[in-house]
């Protein structure tokens, strides 16, 4: 009979190594299994005052010392194999209080007991009990009625998806009202969001239990108190063009609070992280994740759903009874919201409706600010919105708590998500408005790395998107009078530097510095200004499909935008003619527009609509680019999303010093001026290597100051020549009419200087060999099918490294010159082409892999380091090797892809590869 072979478990060693006055230090060396594994804790016995786990020169943890052991997961630090552990002494004298006092040696402790591990080698949300017990609401909870929202661990091996529930004011449950829940089958969780008749109808301690449908035995009972206090706070931070609210979304597994520290000082009271807490954290561990995140004392917004209720069998609908608890207990929390649920097409009793309005009521009374943030999909979703009383009398009820947002992720008749917005402004069924634009556009209009090119729906690549574009994006709201703006922060606006800290990426640079200049020169227009450039509306009937159409032809309202955006596709994001603003649409209470010449779609035609616009909007300015004017604000860029074209404009003056601006752009650049009755700035981007000519016609000859050697000021003729280098980085400059005028200017937005570091992907080899015709890459994905793409692993980009495929061997030769490499690896998230059945039905990853690799570094014939065999394409992982006296170093990557589909492949990228 065949022995079984026993499983393998993780090992760790350690040895004392520095002592100095401050610390004493060990050596920890990490060896893994070869098998896959999803998480390993140390469960460190340590004694001092405090200690912290050491990766390189970098501190990634800490902890305060209670007696308690200290639990540590390694794969939030990408499993590293080699750490040290430093203890800081705890004096005999301090004045701290232990329940168990530590062995003091010569009047202190400081000493590493012992270390354990724990493994996980399924993804396990909580120890599983053999009942069911739940996770919301927590015993002892007390919360408001509209609050309440089951959350319950499932049974050891469980696969039921049908429960029955029982609220009772009773511990006995007599007459306790049933409730039935039906959960999706990839939950690991179970879950109900009771309808408004099954609440609690009066203040009072309740119970509640659980059990399957087909079961017998009913889980552990849990009981709270509920009261029925509603009312409404005052906003505890208010939102506006005063005090605007920026936004960087958080998803991956680094530390948000690493991402906020990149943040210039002057921005940080006015940018948040947003976390949804559903998706990062453990089912059992949401509460814990975002206090513990409070208490790191940034400022944030909490995610409360997106468009999934499961995603990789997590409940991703984060309970109001766990978002009640957060508001009660945080302090730096500043805004609530979801994203993509394409609501206004749903009907009534669609229970995410009465998701939005409890939470939004929940708003209300703890003066929290509600951002919800949506767009088309196949529905004019928004249009349909704000003509249902349903929505918008809720809204208007809480409109001092709402903030009313299109997320660019979508392009489909951006026209109507514009127009909806506008239309919810006037009409005061919100308080303010927001943009949160999103790289997935790129990929949802099909575009890649090079103009002109759009390889339809779904078929481009978001990694590709420009930082000029990026910020075009978010110009759109500046334009409406935005207060609200958000982005995405991982795969865009941030990367892995060279010495493994996040940096901000070109998109990056290009959004703070935007960011900046907001706040520094107060640039957000008044309603009142929106308001008066409006003169005409859009009118319609009806809010379902079969009444307005779809998005992807922009159905009935088509016709009565196309003056404005020249329609060619569905993807057009901004407007082609700039002389009609943007057209807002009429809400259900039409009293709101009254004053405004109305279009009425689906019965006019787009000659109809240009001749009807051109009588009530006069031009103002000349050209075909893309302009907002007001009085002291600017907003120029070239209109086209991904087409070059030869555009210009001319647009005079509104005040007695700026007399006329003009020029000529090409794709992706764009210009904010900000001027006054005695001087002006000017805000500039372009792509690297294009330059921007224009001229400022002032009314007398001025001074100037500029913040980059990138810019060429010249006066000639009465008009100030301008000439700007393109680089990806905006810069800067200011002009007055006498120097103690000018405005003042601040340097130009950088990531900080860093030591330079010698990069192993940067020496040439000396021999690689490769199969599958797949040569290795430097600085970019192996796959160069779809164009360049970024080294991206794990949600992040790299700015330094190497991509290949399998059966890959590259040869160094280092004759000795290093001792040490430090490095990170892991699959490139690469370009994959959804196959698209038809509009609703689209398979996202076409092509099922089996995949079994191994990178190795062999040093002079021998093995220097050996990765864990890798199985699945998630995670980063980290390494280092001992490159003493080495002269020759081999890089090797083996092993198999399997997969029915031949084009198939992996590519695995060696990340910024440090040599010292």
């Amino acid at each position: 009979m065949k022995e079984k072979k026993k499983k393998e478990r993780t090992k760790v060693f350690w040895k004392q190594g520095r002592l100095e006055k401050g610390f004493r230090e060990y050596e920890l060396s990490v060896e893994y299994p070869q098998e896959s594994m999803q998480e390993c804790y140390l469960m460190v016995d340590y004694e001092g005052d405090s200690a912290e786990l050491r990766i390189g020169d970098n501190v990634y943890a800490d902890h305060f010392y209670t007696g308690q052991v200290w639990e540590i997961g390694m794969k939030r630090y990408h499993f590293p194999v080699s750490a040290k552990f430093r203890i800081h002494p705890l004096k005999e004298s301090a004045p701290v209080y232990l329940e168990r006092q530590p062995v003091m040696e010569n009047g202190r402790a400081q000493r590493l007991k012992n270390i354990a591990v724990k493994e996980a080698c399924e993804y396990v949300l909580w120890e599983r009990k053999e009942e069911s017990h739940f996770l919301a609401p927590f015993q002892g909870q007390e919360m408001t009625d509209i609050a309440l929202h089951f959350k319950w661990t499932k049974k050891a091996g469980s696969e039921a998806v049908e429960y029955v529930l029982e609220l009772a004011d009773n511990q006995e449950f007599v007459n306790a009202q049933e409730m039935e829940a039906t959960i999706l089958s990839d939950s690991e969780v179970g879950y109900y969001f009771p309808k408004t008749e099954e609440l609690p109808y009066y203040e009072g301690i309740w119970h509640a239990r659980v059990r399957e449908k087909n079961g017998c035995s009913w889980s552990r009972p849990v009981s709270f108190y509920i009261n029925k206090k509603h009312g409404k706070k005052p906003v505890k931070r208010r939102i506006n063009r005063e005090n605007p609210w920026f936004t960087i979304f958080d998803y991956s597994e680094h530390d948000p609070a690493e991402v906020w520290m990149l943040l210039p000082e002057e921005l940080k009271p006015y940018t948040g992280m947003g976390l949804i807490a559903s998706y990062k954290a453990r089912a059992d561990r949401v509460i814990d994740y975002m206090l513990d995140e409070d208490t790191k004392g940034y400022l944030w917004h909490l995610g409360a759903l997106g468009p999934h209720e499961t995603q990789f069998g997590k409940y991703t609908i984060t309970s109001l009874s766990e978002i009640e608890y957060v508001i009660q207990h945080s302090c730096n929390l500043v805004s609530i919201g979801f994203v993509e649920q394409y609501l206004g097409t749903k009907e009534e009793g669609y229970w995410r409706n009465e998701y939005f309005f409890r939470l939004l009521a929940l708003c209300a009374k703890y003066g929290i600010v509600f951002i919800y943030s949506d767009g088309n999909r196949n529905n004019l979703e928004l249009a349909a919105m704000i003509k249902r009383p349903f929505f918008m009398n809720k809204m208007r009820e809480y409109a001092d708590y709402f903030i009313f947002s299109y997320k660019q992720n979508h392009a489909h008749a951006a026209y109507s998500c514009f127009g909806a917005l506008l239309g919810a402004w006037i009409d005061g069924a919100c308080s303010q408005i927001g943009v949160q634009p999103e790289n997935w556009y790129w990929n949802d209009a099909g575009f890649r790395d090079k103009p002109g090119e759009c390889y339809g729906y779904l078929q481009g690549n978001e990694q590709q998107i420009t930082a000029c574009m990026t910020v075009e994006m978010l110009l759109t709201g500046l334009s409406l009078g935005a207060v609200n703006y958000s982005c995405e922060g991982e795969s865009w606006l941030i990367e892995r530097g060279p010495q493994d800290k996040l940096i901000w990426s070109a998109q990056g640079l290009a959004v703070i510095s935007f960011f900046r200049t907001v706040i520094l020169y107060k640039l957000i227009p008044d309603k009142t200004e929106i308001q008066k450039k409006i003169c005409a509306a859009v009118d319609y009937e009806g809010f379902m499909p079969e009444d307005l159409g779809d998005a992807w032809t922009g159905g009935i309202l088509r016709e009565a935008f196309m003056p404005g955006y020249r329609i060619q596709n569905q993807f057009e994001l901004f407007p082609k003619e700039s002389r009609f603003y943007y057209l807002p649409l009429v809400t259900d209470r039409q009293q709101a527009f009254a004053r405004m010449a109305k279009l009425y779609a689906g019965s006019v035609s787009s000659m109809e609509a240009y001749e009807a616009l051109c009588r009530h909007y006069p031009s103002e300015a000349e050209g075909n680019a893309y302009y907002a004017t007001f009085q002291e604000l600017m907003v120029i860029m070239h209109s086209q999303e991904n087409e070059e074209e030869a555009q210009w404009f001319s647009i005079p003056g509104k005040d007695g010093f700026l007399l006329q601006i003009r020029g000529a752009l090409s794709l992706w650049q764009y210009i904010i001026v900000r001027s006054h009755k005695t001087g002006c700035y000017i805000h500039v981007n372009s792509e690297r290597g294009k330059n921007i000519r224009f001229s400022l016609r002032l009314a007398s000859r001025p001074v100037w100051s500029s913040n980059s050697e990138n810019i060429s000021l010249v006066w000639k003729d009465g008009w100030l020549e301008a000439v700007v280098k393109g680089d990806g980085l905006p810069v800067e400059f200011t002009v007055a009419d006498r120097q103690e005028e000018m405005a003042a200017l601040v340097p130009q937005y950088h990531n900080k200087k860093e030591k330079k570091l010698q990069m192993l992907s940067e020496l040439p080899w000396t021999y690689a060999e490769t199969s599958q015709n797949c040569p290795v890459q430097k600085n970019a994905c192996a796959n160069t099918a779809y164009g360049r793409l970024p080294l991206a692993v794990g949600h992040l980009r790299y700015r330094y490294g190497l991509s290949m495929g399998n059966h890959t061997r590259i040869v160094w030769k280092l004759n000795g010159k290093y001792r040490r490499l430090s490095f990170g690896y892991g699959f490139d998230i690469d370009a994959w082409m959804p196959k698209i059945l038809d509009r609703d039905n689209i398979l996202w990853d076409r092509a099922e892999k089996t995949i079994c690799m191994r990178l190795q570094l062999i040093g002079d014939g021998r093995k220097l380091f050996s990765s864990p065999r890798l199985t699945g394409t998630g995670g980063t992982y980290i390494g280092e090797a001992d490159l003493t006296d080495v002269n020759r170093l081999e890089l090797i990557v083996d092993g198999e892809v399997f997969s029915e589909d031949p084009g198939a492949g992996v590519y695995l990228d060696f990340l910024n590869p440090v040599l010292a």
